[in-house]
């Protein structure tokens, strides 16, 4: 199977379908468990610490934006620009708390809890455990999956020996 054109990603001496993760070419003489890991490693490294980077300068320059009235600066170099949300959530105490103080039928809370996406499945088996509900009704209610990923960190160096004397 050829690879497409746009899968295929050069880096340095490495070529590698992206889609596949086949590789198509690896400099001569190199082990490729132990290059990729290698390589893998520094990436992830080097990653952490452009993403403190990043936070930082972000934090300085909403300072700066934040000192200066301006909520936007476009220079040659990109554009800086104070972004904001409104988040909202709804803890699930909230609903029996609404339920007691405006003494809601259960119809009506059955109706607010419908709205839910996602039951905590940890907290599911907790309250089946403590005898709430039928332990049997988890296996209707928790969808389980599995999923697979390489993991990758750098060796730690064992401490050297210290003597006493």
């Amino acid at each position: 199977m050829t690879p497409e054109r746009d899968s295929v990603i050069k880096v340095g001496g490495l070529i590698v379908d992206e889609d596949s993760g086949e590789i198509i070419d690896l400099p001569a003489g190199v082990d490729s468990l132990e290059h990729l890991t290698m390589l893998a490693v520094e990436a992830k490294q080097q990653a952490k610490e452009w993403d403190v980077l990043d936070k930082l300068y972000r934090r300085v320059l909403l300072g700066l934006l934040d000192g200066s009235d301006r909520d936007e600066a476009t220079n040659i170099n990109g554009q800086a620009r104070v972004r904001s949300r409104k988040n909202r959530k709804v803890p699930a105490q909230n609903v029996r708390v609404a339920q007691t103080e405006l003494e809601l039928p259960s119809a009506q809370v059955d109706a607010i809890f419908s709205c839910a996406k996602t039951l905590d499945p940890d907290l599911l088996e907790a309250r089946a455990e403590a005898g709430d509900f039928p332990e049997d009704a988890l296996d209707f209610l928790i969808e389980r999956s599995d999923s697979r990923w390489c993991e990758v960190k750098p060796l730690r160096l064992p401490a050297p020996e210290v003597e006493r004397s």
